[in-house]
C-alpha cells in the first residue's frame, strides 16, 4: 500500500512539474500565437483585425508616439488573430465586446484593420454564421478571456501536441508580446521574400475563385464600429502589403476602398488607407509586414491619428 501511495505521489509530482513548465512556456509567449491575449484583464483600447494586424501594428510604438504628440490614450492591446479566426463576424464581435473594458476612461482608442478577405466568405459553404470558418475555433467557443493561467485555452483550444510547446523552435521564430503584438523572425533576404510572395499570391489567387463579399461579415464590421464608437475613438485602417498582393486584392474587390470610405462616413470614423503605399513597406511574404516595417507603419499611423486629433481640439485663447 505504501509503495502504491509513493508511486502515485511521484506521478502526481511529475504531472505537476510538467504542467508548471507547460504553463510557464505559454505565459512567456514562447509556445503559441494567441494564448496571452486571454490572460490579460479587459482592455480599454484595442487593435482588431487579422494576422496582418497582429504582426503589423505595435501597441507600444503607437502609445509612445501619441504620448509624445500630446494625445492621451489608455493602454492599447493588439487583439488580432488570423483570417481563419478573426475575420469580422458575430463570433469575433462577441469576443471583442467581452474584451473591451466598458468602464474605462474616455481616452480609449480602437483601431479596426480591414482587408477584402476579412469581410469575405472564402468558400461557397460560408453562408451563415453557423457555417463560418471560425465556428469551431476559440473565437467562437472560448468562455474565459482574462484568466491567468488560462487552462481552458491550453487544454481545449491549443491544437498542437503539448511537447511542441516545450521546443525552442517556435520561440526562435515567433514571440507573442504581452501587449498582443506578434513578432516574427524569419529569413527575409530579397530572394526568400520574392519566393514566399509568389507562393502567397498564388494561394490567395486560388482562394479568390471561391470567395465573395459576405453581407453578414460586412454587417458585423459595421456593428463592431458602432459598438467601439460608444466606448472611445475609432479608426478604420487598411494595412499595406506587397504590390502583387495589392494588385490581386484590387482585382478581387475593385470597389473595396470605396465601400470602406462609405462605411467610414456612415459610422463617422476616419479611414486611413495605406494600401496605395503597397511595395513601400518591407514584408516577410508579400502579405505580412516585416517587424521593421511594423515599427515604421505604427509610427506613421500614430502621427496621422495625432494630426487628426489635434485638428479636432477646440482652439484655446
Amino acid at each position: 500500500m505504501r509503495r502504491l501511495v509513493f508511486k502515485l505521489c511521484v506521478l502526481a509530482a511529475i504531472a505537476a512539474l510538467f504542467l508548471s513548465i507547460l504553463v510557464w512556456r505559454f505565459e512567456t509567449g514562447a509556445a503559441d500565437f494567441f494564448y496571452t491575449n486571454f490572460t490579460k484583464p479587459k482592455a480599454a483600447s484595442l487593435i482588431v483585425g487579422t494576422s496582418r494586424t497582429a504582426q503589423g501594428l505595435k501597441p507600444q510604438v503607437l502609445q509612445e508616439v501619441l504620448h509624445r504628440k500630446g494625445i492621451s490614450v489608455a493602454p492599447i492591446h493588439n487583439f488580432a488573430f488570423t483570417a481563419l479566426h478573426s475575420s469580422f463576424g458575430p463570433a469575433y464581435l462577441d469576443l471583442i465586446q467581452r474584451k473591451v473594458d466598458t468602464t474605462a476612461t474616455t481616452d480609449a482608442i480602437f483601431i479596426v484593420a480591414v482587408d477584402p478577405w476579412a469581410i469575405s466568405a472564402l468558400s461557397e459553404e460560408e453562408t451563415t454564421p453557423d457555417t463560418f470558418r471560425e465556428r469551431g475555433s476559440f473565437v467562437s467557443k472560448l468562455r474565459t478571456i482574462d484568466a491567468r493561467p488560462n487552462l481552458e485555452y491550453i487544454f481545449r483550444h491549443y491544437n498542437q501536441p503539448y511537447y511542441w510547446a516545450l521546443y525552442d523552435s517556435f520561440k526562435k521564430k515567433f514571440h507573442l508580446h504581452p501587449d498582443g503584438w506578434l513578432e516574427v523572425n524569419v529569413m527575409s533576404n530579397a530572394a526568400t521574400v520574392e519566393a514566399k510572395t509568389k507562393v502567397k499570391v498564388q494561394e490567395y489567387a486560388a482562394l479568390e475563385k471561391h470567395s465573395s463579399l459576405s453581407p453578414i461579415r460586412l454587417k458585423s464590421l459595421k456593428a463592431t464600429l458602432g459598438f467601439l464608437r460608444r466606448h472611445g475613438r475609432v479608426y478604420l485602417v487598411r494595412i499595406p502589403t506587397s504590390a502583387p498582393m495589392a494588385a490581386l486584392e484590387q482585382q478581387y474587390q475593385p470597389g473595396f476602398d470605396m465601400l470602406m470610405q462609405q462605411l467610414s462616413r456612415t459610422c463617422q470614423v476616419p479611414y486611413f488607407n495605406y494600401i496605395h503605399q503597397a511595395g513601400q513597406y518591407r514584408t516577410t511574404d508579400g502579405n505580412h509586414l516585416h517587424k521593421s516595417a511594423s515599427q515604421q507603419l505604427s509610427e506613421i499611423l500614430a502621427a496621422d491619428i495625432a494630426a487628426l486629433e489635434q485638428q479636432r481640439k477646440p482652439a484655446t485663447f
